[in-house]
């Protein structure tokens, strides 16, 4: 295949992701048993294999900047505005993570003003058996809200085919990243396809950008680490700039990907849901919310196996959490760091790109 037609190839595909990451747009009849209307969350301890067994679409909330007002979490302004309105006479339920004190109240006061049912969790802080037995008792209680009269056995079959598309979802996602020969900027789009579309429809925009992996050399960029907040769709120019410089991101550990659970295998006996609630207790905290030592191990180990030779630190507009962490994590990250804003990826491509190649020149 030649590279024009590779090119042409990944064009088409990001156009089709992009066209799935439209959640004004979005349909998942055709794929849902039971189907009856969407459930938005936000935050990645909210399984979404649970929303779905009751006949709920999980969709990821996230931020547009191009909609934040300057100074304002992109975030927060994009549930306020046009992202959310796109979906709320569609939407059933509201799930939110407390990890997030604005966010909280902003959804908290749009459940009540549209009357869509608010469903909180507490974000585990502890790892020991007492946070995990309260974090369950949280999940027991969303299943059983999404199951309402549901049959207990047809809500576990739904479970059972949820979790299995989930699954091969975030493996072949996680395997197209660590492979590293396709464009960052597809991944990322891909990506965002899967939090907002069902995985029936990404599934094979991911297999068919494998395939056109295999006819790609292995990629020599540099590799880096991305680490932060949720970034927004609509910053695709980072990834363009950095491909630019030289680098590529080869992993990350973001709200919106790297740090969702990793399926593995779990103690035995366990029942499907006691499996989905011990994976999903086990990822890794947000960086931000204390105690998160673990959290800096993981970067650490992460950095050790895949080669890593820089951090970006992404610090999501407006968030205080973040911002305050960054002294703790200038002298905790085990390789040099570039810290990114809403500033510098306000810039143009090339002042990106130019200051992007400074950074890897020194690493």
């Amino acid at each position: 295949m030649t590279h024009e037609r590779i090119a042409d190839e990944l064009s088409a595909l990001e156009r089709e992701a992009l066209a799935l990451a439209d959640a004004a747009s979005l349909d998942p009849a055709p794929y849902v048993s039971d189907y009856r209307g969407i459930a938005a969350y936000i935050c990645i301890w909210t399984p979404p294999e649970l929303l779905r067994a009751g006949g709920l679409h999980p969709v990821l909330m996230r931020g547009e900047s191009a909609s934040a007002p300057p100074g304002s979490c992109a975030t927060c302004a994009a549930f306020a505005g046009g992202w959310l309105e796109s979906i709320l006479d569609r939407t059933r339920l509201i799930v939110v993570a407390e990890t997030c004190t604005g966010i909280v109240r902003l959804l908290s006061r749009v459940a009540r003003e549209r009357e869509i049912p608010l469903f909180s969790i507490s974000e585990p802080e502890n790892l020991t058996d007492d946070g995990l037995r309260a974090y369950v008792h949280q999940l027991s209680w969303l299943r059983d809200t999404v199951r309402g009269n549901m049959p207990l056995e047809r809500y576990e079959a739904n479970l059972a085919g949820a979790f299995s598309l989930y699954s091969a979802e975030r493996s072949l996602l996680a395997a197209l990243r660590a492979d590293g020969r396709i464009p960052d900027r597809t991944a990322a789009l891909l990506q965002a396809a899967a939090q907002t579309a069902p995985p029936e429809a990404v599934i094979p925009l991911v297999e068919r950008a494998f395939e056109l992996a295999r006819e790609l050399p292995p990629s020599d960029a540099v590799p880096l680490l991305l680490v932060g907040g949720m970034l927004e769709r609509d910053r695709l120019a980072l990834y363009d700039a950095l491909a630019a410089a030289g680098g590529r991101i080869a992993a990350d550990l973001l709200c919106s990907s790297g740090r969702g659970p990793h399926r593995s295998a779990s103690e035995p006996g366990l029942s499907l849901f006691d499996r989905i609630a011990f994976e999903h207790f086990n990822q890794l905290p947000c960086l931000p919310v204390e105690p998160n030592r673990r959290f800096y191990i993981e970067a650490k180990a992460l950095v050790e196996r895949e080669g890593i030779k820089g951090i970006l630190y992404y610090e999501p507009r407006g968030c205080g959490p973040y911002r305050r962490e960054r002294e703790r994590f200038h002298w905790n990250a085990p390789v040099p760091v570039m810290y990114l804003d809403a500033g510098f990826l306000a810039r143009e491509p090339d002042d990106m790109a130019s200051d992007f190649a400074d950074f890897l020149s020194s690493l």
